[in-house]
């Protein structure tokens, strides 16, 4: 029997704007439309419906450790941080012509290549995963709990199907 398979249908419903700060290593091996697609796809599959916008950067180990140390209080590289817009202020409808800004990732392009290596995929898969799992923490999901690591892991295996 053959899985059922989540294809994020193009829908009016869902409009996305997304703004992208590559690097040198990743302009060369991350075209935007996976960006986009994986950022799609994670709107979709939390369903999530409306105008949204968000930023993806790619940035190296050392600018991520900063940031880790900085904002998250962990002086280490780490793969993807996220920086939400909506904490704090959900209850606030924005304008129905109005994108919902969602927030920025941060993405470090060495860590996720080392990443890939050991998971034996390549590089472009585990920047989609990266980027789909920011986008669910902008979002809200996070893994702090059991029950919170088991919704946000569902969310993103079904938007991580193709």
């Amino acid at each position: 029997m053959k899985a059922a398979t989540f294809r994020p249908a193009k829908s009016s419903a869902l409009r996305l704007r997304l703004t992208v700060s590559h690097n040198a290593a990743s302009c060369r091996t991350v075209p935007d439309r996976h960006i986009r697609l994986a950022a799609r796809r994670a709107l979709l599959a939390a369903r999530r419906r409306g105008r949204f916008a968000l930023s993806v950067a790619f940035v190296s180990d050392d600018a991520i450790r900063r940031l880790n140390a900085r904002y998250a209080g962990d002086d280490y590289v780490t793969d993807v941080l996220s920086f939400p817009s909506l904490e704090g202020i959900s209850f606030f409808a924005p304008a129905p012509t109005a994108d919902t800004q969602l927030g920025d990732i941060i993405v470090a392009l060495p860590q996720a290549a080392r990443q890939a290596r050991a998971a034996g995929h390549a590089l472009i898969r585990e920047v989609e995963l990266l980027v789909t799992h920011g986008v669910l923490h902008l979002i809200g999901y996070d893994h702090g709990t059991a029950a919170q690591k088991q919704a946000m892991d569902t969310v993103q295996a079904r938007a991580m199907r193709k």
